[in-house]
């Protein structure tokens, strides 16, 4: 999506919605402000939104991410925990009497925003808003604007040849079993909370043992500083990333033109340099956009 426009002279800009920005009343906070990507359940989402477009679902920080494995021992103080798949240092399945150290399956909860199909009751909508980049930040009038549309594009990593796979895994690691572990300790936050669950005095004394033992005052005080661990683990991998030479390559969805069938076939191919920065027709798939009246 273009974030400047040229029209008759005159700089536009597209941005978020109003109701995303810091600061609906102020014109720089708007300026800053990217569009946004809302989200809906419910076949009427459209007419709801119509109707009150700032009213959507807030993404959940787990279940609204890629998620990965991240496998640890399945044996605590010599005792096997309880696991319907016991799984190999590979994250295979343990065949019997192997002898090998079994291992058990943690989620680990990304960055990476996940979307899902309509067939999970998930609907999305680019919103976003133009305007002219000059004082005040007025709106453009919608009878300026003869086209208006999105396209759909990814950052794809590109390791140097003499990077070892190995080394990207182990770094890559370290940061996944933060993200497990975060994920445990929110889960067991969540029964703690819920008072109607049968485990939740059992639930509730474990996290603050948890937090006592790391010399937290209860629960939120040990989540937060979670948070702000995992945060400086990711920023710690970006940083191993960017030393090791890691470049990102921006990639562009090309519809086939010789598909006969429904649905959106096509591929990914990398983008010009000039097309990443400018709007330029490089043939790319293109979703229209439509004035919110």
């Amino acid at each position: 999506m273009s974030a400047v426009l040229h029209a008759e002279g005159a700089r536009w800009r597209l941005v978020g919605p109003w109701y995303r920005w810091s600061d609906p009343a102020v014109p720089d906070a708007g300026r800053l402000a990217p569009p946004a990507l809302q989200k809906f359940a419910g076949n009427d989402f459209l007419a709801r939104f119509l109707e009150r477009p700032q009213h959507s679902l807030r993404y959940d920080e787990v279940i609204d991410v890629v998620q990965e494995r991240d496998l640890v021992p399945a044996k605590t103080a010599g005792k096997l925990l309880t696991t319907l798949m016991p799984l190999d240092a590979k994250g295979e399945a343990l065949a019997k009497g192997s002898g090998s150290e079994a291992y058990r399956a943690r989620l680990a909860p990304g960055t990476l925003r996940k979307l899902y199909q309509p067939t999970h009751d998930r609907h999305y909508l680019v919103t976003c808003e133009l305007h002219c980049d000059e004082p005040g930040f007025p709106r453009v009038a919608r009878q300026k604007v003869c086209q208006a549309g999105f396209v759909l594009r990814r950052r794809r990593s590109v390791w140097p040849a003499h990077v070892k796979p190995q080394d990207i895994e182990a770094q890559a690691a370290i940061v996944r079993r933060a993200e497990a572990d975060l994920f445990e300790l929110l889960t067991l936050k969540a029964s703690a909370d819920d008072g109607t669950r049968k485990d939740s005095p059992k639930a509730r004394a474990r996290l603050q043992k948890l937090a006592s033992d790391a010399h937290h005052a209860d629960g939120n005080a040990l989540l937060a500083a979670r948070r702000a661990a995992l945060d400086k683990l990711r920023q710690d991998f970006a940083a191993w990333q960017s030393a090791h030479g890691v470049r990102v390559e921006i990639e562009g969805w090309f519809p086939d033109p010789e598909a006969r069938t429904a649905g959106p076939r096509g591929e990914w191919r990398k983008l010009p340099a000039q097309a990443q920065v400018a709007d330029v027709d490089s043939g790319e798939q293109t979703f229209p956009l439509f004035a919110l009246v």
